[in-house]
């Protein structure tokens, strides 16, 4: 027998274990039998469901239960972090949070004198968030990390929002120090949160709250760095994007009701986006989010969504050509080559302070050098959210150029003098991406070769520049890049590592499928060999095996 899931049918009907008709407004059988049919269940039933028993049994049926220390001490006792396996019960977070000593000039983490592991990673999470959501960098990112302190600061303890973000902030504050995330201590703040979503999502007015909406979102980046940093199985990735688009189709025109909410929908389409285009996945049932129902934010991040949105859309279009070569003469090729020159345009409509600006080999630290360093150069960026989405549209191009090259490898014989110049034109564009890529490792990574904090103990070195060519043009004054190194390490260790390594590995694929052909796609000899070296750098940060 197939299972198709819960049923559906209303409550009554499956108390009395009958099968149900499910017609509205009431079934058919509460109506033979004169009940009055309770109706079914809400839109978010199948989308939020109480996890708490399952997470149970993942953790062999244990729960951990905190229990104060005999004596305690305002900076020693808290609760314990209890791992699975092979972590210590015994260790307090705070203490492996400190367990590197901070310089006397460095800000000491202020989660020391707060009583319990949940307070203390809390503030370990904003001290990594703060620094890289200011408000001035905006423009340069669709993440909703950036709203987080917003929405959380006016929002109850006991909402759906702050639970979420407690367990992602558990979750976070672990992989940080204790090198792996899904402990038990997170699990539970996780179980409770998918319990009080489930709770807010049947309330008329919760519902439509911005909170809820970002908790479902918070959720999902709890499962995401999961299955980034753990060997799990990744078959729930997306649960909490599809009941965030539920909740999108259930607030409606709320959606657009002011700067937030619309900065909400923007986030979510870039989440569902980029593992469309990363992860080689199908959008589906979720075309109608990039519908706007009223105007919305422009700038150059949301410009490259759209970007790719269109990539995923000739993606799917090039799965349904029943032969590439006879379309490839067609509609198909004209459209790639108008998004290819779309992606160019966007390059040059970019604003002056999203240049990159190059560091020579010869300025750079010896040991920024010696941990990664390709070519003769570097670039610098203003802050890293520029560097993020500038190669996030680097994979879009290059994803472009993948279906241009096929298409033109497959064009009949009568044309082969034009393909080639086509084809050798599209050769070289890829090679110039690939290079500005690899010339934004270092900013990315900096010297770190071996797990650290990089905002305690060992300071990181990143390659820098004292005085931005175009700075003083715009504001009459001297800038250095980036503008503000501290808060470059927060963005470093709260997002910047894994957003560069997602973008190698993207490289690797393109090139190593061969741009979708057999011939004429080689990177300079060695180059692709050095990507993969950084791609195990950046995994062994956070002891996470070897390159998948």
């Amino acid at each position: 027998m197939v299972y198709r899931g819960p049923s559906k049918g209303c409550k009554t009907c499956r108390n009395r274990r009958v099968k149900c008709d499910e017609k509205t407004p009431g079934c058919g059988n509460c109506a033979r039998c004169k009940r009055s049919c309770p109706g079914y269940d809400d839109l978010f039933g199948n989308r939020h469901r109480d996890e708490t028993s399952s997470i149970v049994r993942r953790n062999g049926g244990k729960t951990v239960t905190y229990r104060p220390a005999k004596q305690r001490s305002a900076v020693t006792s808290r609760s314990s972090l209890v791992q699975k396996d092979t972590r210590s019960a015994a260790a307090p977070l705070d203490a492996a949070i400190r367990s590197t000593p901070a310089p006397p000039a460095a800000p000491l983490l202020i989660s020391i004198l707060l009583p319990d592991t949940e307070s203390a990673a809390l503030s370990f999470f904003f001290f990594l968030t703060y620094g890289a959501s200011t408000s001035s960098e905006l423009e340069a990112t669709c993440s909703f990390f950036a709203m987080i302190p917003r929405v959380y600061a006016r929002c109850l303890s006991s909402s759906p929002l702050a639970l979420a973000t407690t367990a992602l902030a558990v979750n976070v504050t672990c992989l940080w120090r204790l090198r792996g995330s899904d402990t038990t201590t997170a699990r539970q703040c996780y179980a409770r949160a998918v319990t009080a979503v489930k709770k807010a999502v049947a309330d008329p007015e919760e519902s439509t709250s911005d909170e809820l909406l970002m908790a479902t979102m918070v959720l999902e980046a709890y499962d995401r760095i999961n299955a980034h940093f753990q060997r799990v199985d990744k078959a729930s990735l997306g649960l909490h994007t599809s009941g965030s688009v539920a909740l999108l189709r259930h607030r409606a025109a709320l959606n657009f009701r002011d700067e937030l909410s619309q900065r909400m929908v923007i986030s979510i389409r870039n989440n569902i986006i980029r593992e469309a285009i990363l992860g080689w996945e199908s959008i589906g049932e979720f075309h109608d989010v990039w519908e706007d129902g009223g105007p919305m934010p422009q700038s150059p991040a949301i410009e490259a969504d759209k970007l790719a949105f269109r990539l995923h859309q000739l993606r799917d279009e090039m799965r349904r050509a029943d032969d590439v070569a006879r379309s490839s003469g067609g509609f198909l090729l004209a459209k790639a080559t108008a998004l290819a020159d779309d992606c160019s345009r966007w390059l040059d409509d970019l604003p002056d302070h999203w240049s990159r600006v190059a560091v020579r080999r010869e300025d750079l630290d010896e040991s920024i050098k010696a941990a990664g360093t390709y070519g003769a150069s570097c670039d610098v960026y203003t802050n890293i959210s520029i560097a993020v989405v500038r190669n996030w549209h680097r994979v879009i191009e290059l994803g472009v150029l993948q279906i241009l090259h096929r298409l033109q490898t497959a064009r009949d014989t009568s044309a082969l003098a034009d393909n080639e110049r086509s084809g050798s034109k599209t050769v070289s564009r890829v090679q110039a991406i690939v290079d500005e890529m690899c010339a934004s490792v270092p900013y990315q990574f900096g010297d770190m070769v071996r797990p650290c904090i990089p905002f305690f103990g060992d300071r990181v070195r990143f390659p820098h520049v004292e005085e931005a060519p175009w700075a003083t043009a715009l504001s009459g004054r001297p800038q250095t890049l980036p503008e503000s190194m501290s808060r470059h390490e927060h963005q470093v260790a709260s997002s910047g590592g894994l957003k560069v390594y997602r973008a190698l590995k993207a490289v690797v694929v393109l090139v190593e499928d061969g741009m979708g052909t057999a011939r004429a796609m080689k990177l300079r000899q060695g180059q692709l060999d050095w990507i993969k070296s950084q791609i195990s750098r950046f995994r062994s940060q956070l002891d996470s095996g070897s390159p998948s």
